[in-house]
């Protein structure tokens, strides 16, 4: 009988402690003002002889400053008017006999490039040289598949428009 003895009073407290609750905090929401016989002002959340209660108006409430959305990227205006560029040799899915003899790779791009852009040979996604014609020079390729694929870059590096990836297979004698 103990243990419910011990429960019942522990309800009870928690009831009238959780009635006391709001009425006090009614009464701390009031603020008093005190001056003393030098001219000091103090405020408190307890009445004293010499303290009158302020005044607390509506505060003023601002609804907080909505951030701005991203910028969304324009894709097109970054292309700066280009309108193709394309591998033109070799073609997708060529077959390399030898890829320990150089591989002319050329690139066509309308309209020309402009003053400061290049282009930029990748191979596999590693960038392999950059051009200012389209004519790139591959010394030799590793035997299996390798992907190629030319972007237009700006004077900072930027991408400005990359073209389609053409697919070669290089093989090697003796392999």
């Amino acid at each position: 009988m103990k243990p419910l003895l011990f429960t019942v009073k522990l309800c009870l407290g928690s009831v009238l402690l959780l009635s006391f609750l709001p009425s006090q905090a009614q009464t701390s929401s009031k603020i008093y003002k005190t001056v003393d016989e030098n001219g000091n002002v103090s405020f408190s959340d307890q009445p004293s002889a010499q303290s009158s209660e302020v005044e607390i108006s509506t505060p003023n409430i601002a609804q907080a400053a909505q951030p701005r959305p991203a910028k969304q990227a324009d894709n097109t205006a970054p292309e700066q008017g280009y309108q193709s560029l394309e591998i033109t040799r070799p073609s997708n899915e060529t077959m390399i006999p030898n890829g320990l003899v150089p591989l002319n790779v050329l690139a066509k791009i309308s309209p020309s490039l402009q003053p400061g852009h290049q282009l930029q040979l990748t191979i596999n996604g590693s960038v392999h040289s950059t051009s200012s014609n389209g004519n790139f020079r591959v010394e030799s390729l590793q035997r299996g598949q390798h992907k190629l694929q030319v972007t237009v870059i700006d004077d900072s590096g930027q991408p400005l428009k990359t073209s389609a990836i053409v697919s070669v297979f290089a093989r090697r004698p003796g392999a």
